[in-house]
């Protein structure tokens, strides 16, 4: 049980990171940096989540076992991605917007060009 538990969190750190690393790459930022910064999100969110459960909750904290600590991953995996993923979409369309507002000042200064002053 303990190996298929770490390949799962292998398999989800590799697709944690793949998903930033190809939007880093379509919009051409640097992708091992994004990809590094997703998992440090995903992380994060999980430390953040424990300091709170161990802070307002001290008894669960105290007394860990499997079954208490299968099911603070039950709640923390998915707050954690859910986390993950709204970062996801704040860059996506931040950096969408920049593109299209890279692309019309191109397109008005090619404007631009062509006028007669």
């Amino acid at each position: 049980m303990h190996k298929i538990k770490i390949m799962l969190g292998i398999f989800l750190i590799y697709w944690i990171g793949k998903k930033y690393y190809n939007l880093a790459t379509q919009h051409g930022r640097s992708p091992w940096g994004f990809a590094i910064l997703a998992v440090a999100i995903y992380y994060g969110i999980q430390l953040i989540l424990g300091i709170i459960l161990a802070i307002t909750i001290p008894d669960i904290m105290a007394d860990l076992d499997s079954s208490t600590e299968m099911m603070l991953n039950i709640i923390g995996v998915p707050i954690s991605l859910g986390g993950w993923y709204l970062v996801l979409i704040y860059l996506r369309r931040k950096w969408e917007k920049e593109a299209d507002t890279k692309l019309d000042d191109y397109e008005t200064q090619i404007e631009q060009i062509g006028k007669e002053e």
